[in-house]
């Protein structure tokens, strides 16, 4: 399989920038509405459905484009299991969404809708992935968001500011739910998907490795929900406002993975399939470039976008933006090893990090405590994958 350009790689991180960007505009504004204490459900729902939408998922995305770029996977058959899949996740979703309504829970409701939007949306995209067509993984990522941005604007200004956090969960739920949809009605005809088989309803299978790595990195993602219950909510709030500001340094190591897993994960050896990754590496330095950037800017940024109420985040923002150069490379790192049969491996040692790090969160229990327990999980992790890619390569 021919590997993508630089180009190419250029033009999808572009747009899961503009996507980050956008999202991180949303999330600025709701909390500066909103305040830290209205602004703590949306962090925890947040927090919550990401973690949701990793375990539904359980590293099937993941499995079925490496599955599908050997050749081991039919297309349509990836079709009908990603359909189940997010069956199973409109379900699951409609059940918190009654638990909510009967314990009154906003934040359970928020992270219900957040759950199937991701689990569609990524879902969605793997069959461009697959097929390493980056423009349609672009243009789709952004006007996603740029649909979803218009429509938390258009409620503002119709209805007013007071219910910011609501019309940010409706936009965001209706914008990933409808394109969603918009591209699996487009693949199920061109796959000609008749229906869904009975071994389509066991859409996890063969993905229990990956799926680790999953639940692990849910559990990571929990790290606000932990804080939230040794801490109070002023902490919650100052840590979850700043919390995504570091995803836009990652969507470069990201893009590059996404674009080059079915290249590596199709190579005659494993030194051929790193050397792929070693060729676009030199792309990696502007991420690191941009979390010094952020880092720096950190007190100036800070009470410019969310006023002086979060005086405390400009610290924990600059913490976050170093601990972000560890994890960029741990997300090449680990897309190497399970794209080469490794996943094993990485699921093991992302799962002991993240131990490490929510029990510094527990210990702590600080949003400054937090970071620091962010950016000892990024490094411990990435000393053992280091270890993990030599062993690979020696084989």
């Amino acid at each position: 399989m021919r590997p993508p350009r630089s180009l190419s790689i250029f033009m999808l991180a572009a747009s899961m920038m503009i996507g980050q960007a956008v999202t991180a505009i949303l999330l600025a504004a709701v909390a500066r509405l909103a305040g830290p204490d209205g602004f703590s459900p949306v962090a925890v729902a947040l927090a919550v459905g990401s973690a949701a939408a990793l375990v539904i998922d359980f590293g099937t995305n993941s499995f079925w484009v490496r599955e599908v770029a050997r050749g081991s996977l039919a297309g349509g058959e990836a079709i009908a299991r990603l359909q189940a899949k997010i069956v199973y996740a409109l379900i699951l979703s409609g059940l918190a969404m009654v638990l909510a309504a009967s314990f009154h829970s906003a934040w359970l409701a928020y992270a219900a809708v957040f759950s199937v939007g991701q689990v569609g949306l990524q879902g969605a995209l793997i069959p461009f992935r697959w097929r390493s067509e980056v423009r349609a993984v672009a243009t789709t990522q952004i006007v996603e968001r740029i649909s979803a941005l218009a429509i938390f604007g258009l409620a503002i200004v119709v209805e007013g500011r007071l219910r910011a956090a609501e019309f940010f969960v409706v936009a965001t739920g209706c914008s990933q739910l409808g394109w969603s949809a918009a591209v699996l009605l487009r693949e199920h005809r061109r796959t000609m998907v008749s229906r869904l088989k009975i071994d389509a309803w066991k859409p996890w299978a063969g993905s229990s490795a990956f799926g680790g790595s999953a639940f692990a990195g849910a559990l990571q993602n929990n790290d606000i929900s932990v804080l939230r219950s040794v801490s109070n909510s002023f902490e919650v709030g100052l840590y979850g406002a700043v919390s995504r500001w570091t995803q836009p340094m990652g969507i470069l190591a990201s893009s590059t993975c996404q674009s080059l897993i079915p290249s590596v994960a199709a190579a005659p050896t494993a030194r051929q399939g790193w050397a792929l990754l070693r060729e676009k590496a030199w792309i990696l330095y502007l991420s690191f470039l941009g979390c010094v950037a952020v880092a720096l800017s950190a007190p100036l940024t800070v009470p410019l976008l969310l006023g002086d109420a979060y005086a405390g985040s400009k610290e924990i923002l600059a913490i976050l933006s170093i601990a972000t150069i560890p994890g960029i490379l741990n997300q090449v790192l680990t897309a190497f090893l399970q794209a080469r049969g490794r996943e094993g491996f990485a699921a093991v040692s992302l799962a002991g990090a993240v131990i490490l790090d929510l029990s510094l969160v527990v210990i702590l229990q600080t949003g400054f405590g937090a970071a620091i327990a962010f950016a000892a999980m990024q490094c411990a992790l990435c000393l053992a994958l280091f270890g993990g890619v030599r062993r690979t390569l020696n084989e």
